[in-house]
C-alpha cells in the first residue's frame, strides 16, 4: 500500500483530498484565488462520489482494512513452505480468474450500483459488444456471481442482479474502484 492518505475537509460546495508525500516538509505555496490554501489539497469534481464526507470516510476505512488484511496475509504466508504457499496462491488464482477477466469487474460494479440491470443497459453503459457481453454474463452466472431473472410475458424481460457472493465481491472491489477514480482525476 502507498503512503498516500486522503483527508476530507467538510464543505457544502466542494470536497478536498490532501496528498501527503514521503518527502520532508517543504515551504507551502501561497494560496491562489479560488483554491485551498494547502497546495496539496485539491477539489474533487461533482462526478466523484468521494466528495461526500461519509463516502470518503468509508473509503479511508476500507483502505485501512485492506492494509491490515494484507499484513495478516503476509504473516500467514510467511509461516508456509514454498509448496504450501504455491498451492494457496494457485487455488486463489483459480477462484479469482473469472473476476479478473476483461469486462467482468465492470459488469459486477454496474450491476451492484444499479441493483438489477438489463442486458441493453449494460451494453449501453459499458460499450461492450453483444457477443462479449453475452459470454461474460453466462460466465459470471455460472460462477455464482450473478443471478439471471426471466419474467415471462410479451415481451420477455431478462434482468441480472448480484448473488450474495457477487455482492461480497463487488463490495470488496468498491475501494479499488474509488482509488482508481481518484487516480483518473489525478488525485492519487
Amino acid at each position: 500500500m502507498s503512503n498516500t492518505q486522503y483527508k476530507h475537509k467538510p464543505s457544502m460546495d466542494a470536497a478536498t483530498v490532501r496528498r501527503e508525500s514521503a518527502k520532508p516538509a517543504e515551504r507551502p505555496e501561497r494560496a491562489k484565488p479560488g483554491r485551498p490554501a494547502d497546495s496539496s489539497a485539491v477539489e474533487l469534481p461533482a462526478s466523484c462520489p468521494l466528495r461526500e464526507a461519509p463516502a470518503m470516510a468509508s473509503f479511508r476505512a476500507a483502505i485501512r482494512s485492506g492494509s491490515e488484511l494484507s499484513l495478516h496475509t503476509q504473516r500467514f504466508l510467511s509461516n508456509k513452505g514454498p509448496d504450501e504457499m504455491g498451492k494457496w496462491i494457485r487455488d486463489l488464482m483459480r477462484e479469482s480468474r473469472i473476476v479478473f477477466q476483461p469486462w467482468s469487474m465492470e459488469i459486477l460494479f454496474v450491476t451492484g450500483v444499479q441493483g438489477e440491470v438489463r442486458f441493453s443497459t449494460l451494453e449501453t453503459m459499458l460499450g461492450a459488444s453483444s457477443r462479449t457481453l453475452t459470454n461474460k454474463l453466462r460466465a459470471l452466472t455460472s460462477a455464482g456471481l450473478l443471478e439471471r431473472l426471466v419474467v415471462e410475458g410479451p415481451p420477455t424481460r431478462i434482468t441480472y442482479r448480484l448473488t450474495k457472493h457477487g455482492r461480497a465481491t463487488a463490495a470488496a472491489a468498491s475501494a479499488l474502484f474509488a482509488h482508481l477514480n481518484l487516480a483518473a482525476l489525478g488525485r492519487k
